[in-house]
């Protein structure tokens, strides 16, 4: 565990807390549209056609993929680029908060695709797949409490 000064303290409490409620709230979305499919069922699906429905796949499979990529690969680049030099408490809060953000939407993105893909082919195993695809990606860029304290003794100004 870092210390954190306690001028500090406060306004890691007030981001850290504001942050959670918000990817937590993206959470539900892939939840939502896996249920929602699953309820749902679709009527046979609009296309079956075997080259439409492989356009379908890798589009929706390739996508998943891009946006798990790009999450991974933000996040550590964005830690990465954090080390250098010292800022100001607020702006090191800004950046932990839209690293989170950002991969919390990539994660959504991905669950919607899986939707629209299962609406387009009827295969439930989209929706489904890339719904779970989707929540873990939000899990992975859930803030971590003592990441955040780390980041900030190392990188704020005093």
């Amino acid at each position: 565990m870092q210390y954190v000064p306690a001028e500090h303290q406060k306004a890691l409490d007030k981001a850290f807390r504001s942050t959670v409620i918000i990817v937590l709230s993206f959470c539900f979305t892939p939840l939502l549209l896996v249920a929602l499919g699953y309820f749902i069922g679709a009527k046979g699906g609009a296309i079956r056609a075997a080259e439409t429905y492989l356009l379908v796949t890798k589009a929706a499979y390739g996508g998943a993929l891009i946006a798990g990529v790009a999450v991974v690969a933000l996040r550590r680049f964005w830690l990465k680029l954090m080390r250098g030099g010292k800022r100001p408490v607020a702006a090191v809060l800004r950046k932990l908060r839209l690293l989170a953000l950002l991969g919390s939407v990539l994660g959504e993105i991905v669950a919607i695709i899986g939707f629209v893909a299962y609406s387009l082919s009827g295969d439930y195993q989209f929706c489904w797949r890339l719904g779970v695809v989707g929540l873990l990606l939000i899990l992975y860029c859930f803030p971590r409490r003592w990441e955040w304290e780390r980041t900030l003794t190392h990188h704020a100004q005093a």
